[in-house]
């Protein structure tokens, strides 16, 4: 009837535009929201109400949005912005950035989320347009949550709460908390965690928000999940799967589907879990959810990795970090980089296993961190305070229309005044110690993290040290063998001089494999246990060369820890020299000091005829090696020719 008796084009424009949205796709009739935006297009259009051509191109942007068309969703969006920026319009262009931060959040760019949804923000602030910032804060909430800013999510979601309430906004406040929930739950606060989900449960039945009620349930489902209530959790997630068929929305569908799979999963139920996992894939792949189809290919893969099939495992799973990586999902990466440390070591690729591992303590130390923790807490802890500071001042003002009126009660309420003070006080003091005993937990979780992955490092370490000797070891031992016993059989000398060579390279490598070995291993480890180990090869090797040796330690040597890198780097710098002496110098005896003043210090000095073109600039490669090694662990190393070869080596070790 709007239509028909509006007399300016401009309204007919208005009318169709208002039509479009509240009778259509508000309501979730796309097909008449399409059809009156398209005849708003195009009577604006043809009396050149620009204004109106953008309203209309937004809800068109609406229709095919909702129709899980981001490009095309996108596409008119972004020309309703350009229609809008050219008039102007501020409050327009904020609704048009804030859909296309939608558009990106949904494919899961959320950089580009983030980037429209600060600008809508700002827009917003600028014109004092409060709902919209409430809005546009919780919206930038979320995306901090996606990439792993817990600090910052919390910020944001706390401010649009703060407004929301302020106006009203149950339905937003439900959510809102539901979300709050979820920054709680990612950092283990699960108490709570469950305590915003449940308030926002409580918010959308009292409204018959049948959205609001699936998202919760899912929610509290998680919470009891991890808590280890598998019924209670599983009760929860089919409650919100069936609110989610009898509205037929695939969003709540698939996240029921992926929940109640990862309970399957838990209790080894893995063909369910593989189930309910590829039904949400291919709901999420229909949506475009490219988020949520990172998080399906890595459950999936997850999956295989407890059937043993490693290898189809390792290809979910670099699916979902190729997605995520280039969504910028920080969670998933580091989720992904734990699961493919497993498939690796399943497929005996330890090395694989090792830096896999390595990237998910670098992603997990990141993404969960103690100060980010903090930041949270004190953010939610300022929100509380100024929550009761409001609350209090709206008492004191009562209290005192309260006093005016009636005189007579001032002094009883001044006493209740009293005793609410010291209330207030007492909570403040109990809150204030349980939040100090909080952190001092996450302090103590924090150091056993750290503990854990130095752990599990010296596990990965000792693993492939173990698959070298009885692998590798046993193969080098091998071939020396059968080299030897062929050489005794052999009467041909150029075949036995063959045979020898090859006996001895067998040798040398096994001698090299057990160096290497040693050097990772977690037996002498210290200064003492590694000058020692030196000393043991020095005199074997001056001994089996008919060499005399005069090893001595001056001093007692610190029980420094030491690195890997630096005893290989040590034992290699020595070894060196000591070969240099065998090879050049035909000497008859060696003598080899280590010292500790302040730092180590490492005397070699032969009696030979020294060794030509040793001096601080020698180009021999040998030599070039040690110096490299010496300077890699921060030290100087000096040669000298005299009566014999001279090296001196000092490390600041401590």
């Amino acid at each position: 009837m709007v239509v028909r008796t509006a007399t300016d084009d401009t309204s007919r424009v208005n009318a169709l535009n208002l039509l479009s949205e509240h009778a259509g796709w508000r309501i979730g009739d796309l097909d008449t929201a399409l059809y009156y935006a398209e005849r708003a297009r195009a009577l604006a259009d043809k009396a050149g109400f620009r204004k109106g051509v953008g309203a209309a191109m937004n809800n068109i942007g609406v229709v095919h949005d909702e129709r899980g068309n981001g490009e095309e969703a996108l596409k008119y969006y972004s020309s309703a912005l350009g229609i809008f920026e050219e008039l102007g319009s501020k409050k327009e262009m904020a609704d048009a950035y804030n859909n296309i931060g939608i558009v990106h959040k949904a494919n899961g760019n959320y950089p580009e989320a983030l980037k429209n949804w600060t600008t809508a923000l700002e827009l917003r602030r600028g014109i004092g347009d409060r709902k919209g910032m409430a809005s546009s804060l919780g919206n930038l909430g979320v995306a901090h949550y996606a990439q792993g800013n817990y600090s910052g999510s919390m910020r944001d979601l706390l401010a649009s709460l703060k407004l929301k309430e302020e106006f009203g906004d149950r339905k937003g406040m439900a959510n809102t908390y539901g979300n709050i929930g979820l920054v709680h739950r990612a950092q283990g606060n699960l108490a709570e965690a469950l305590r915003n989900h449940l308030a926002s449960l409580e918010l959308s039945e009292e409204m018959q928000d049948r959205w609001g009620m699936s998202a919760s349930y899912n929610n509290i489902g998680m919470i009891h999940m991890d808590q280890g209530d598998h019924a209670r959790a599983l009760e929860n997630y089919h409650a919100a799967l069936r609110i989610g068929k009898e509205m037929n929305d695939p969003q709540m569908m698939s996240t029921a589907c992926i929940n109640i799979g990862v309970v399957h999963f838990i209790q080894a139920n893995y063909a369910e879990a593989l189930d309910n996992f590829t039904a949400s894939l291919e709901i999420r792949e229909r949506m475009g959810d490219q988020s949520g189809v990172a998080d399906c290919y890595n459950n999936i893969g997850n999956v295989h990795i407890k059937r043993k099939e490693y290898g189809k495992a390792r290809s979910w799973l670099l699916r979902s970090l190729e997605l995520s990586r280039r969504i910028g999902s920080k969670q998933t990466i580091y989720n992904n980089y734990k699961s493919l440390a497993e498939a690796d070591s399943g497929l005996m690729d330890h090395k694989g296993a090792y830096e896999n591992y390595k990237l998910y303590i670098a992603y997990r130390d990141s993404t969960f961190n103690e100060q980010d923790t903090r930041e949270t807490v004190q953010l939610e802890m300022q929100y509380a305070f100024d929550k009761k500071e409001a609350l209090m001042q709206a008492g004191h003002e009562k209290q005192q229309a309260l006093a005016r009126a009636e005189i007579g009660r001032r002094s009883l309420q001044r006493n209740w005044a009293v005793v609410a003070t010291v209330l207030v006080s007492l909570l403040a003091f109990s809150f204030v110690r349980r939040r100090r005993q909080e952190r001092r937990l996450a302090a103590l979780e924090v150091q056993r993290l750290e503990q854990e992955k130095v752990i599990a490092e010296l596990r990965v370490r000792e693993e492939v040290g173990r698959d070298m000797h009885d692998d590798l070891g046993a193969g080098l031992s091998a071939l020396r063998l059968r080299s030897e016993l062929a050489q005794r059989n052999e009467t041909d000398p150029a075949k036995r001089e063959q045979l020898a060579t090859l006996a001895q390279g067998a040798e040398d490598l096994i001698t090299n494999m057990r160096q290497l070995l040693w050097s990772m291993t977690t037996e002498d480890g210290d200064l003492p246990g590694t000058v020692d180990h030196c000393l043991r090869y020095a005199r074997g090797y001056l001994a089996d060369n008919g060499l005399k040796a005069v090893l001595r330690t001056e001093g007692e040597l610190p029980p420094l820890h030491l690195t890997p890198h630096q005893r290989r780097n040590l034992f290699l710098t020595l070894k060196e020299a000591l070969h240099n002496v065998v090879k050049h110098a035909k000497a008859s005896e060696v003598r080899l000091t280590f010292a500790w003043n302040g730092r180590l210090e490492v005397d070699l000095h032969d009696d030979g005829i020294g060794i030509p073109g040793t001096n601080g600039n020698s180009d021999g490669r040998g030599l070039v090696n040690m110096r490299k090694r010496v300077q890699d662990l921060g030290g100087t190393i000096a040669f000298s020719n005299g009566q014999g070869i001279r090296v001196r080596i000092e490390l600041p070790l401590g």
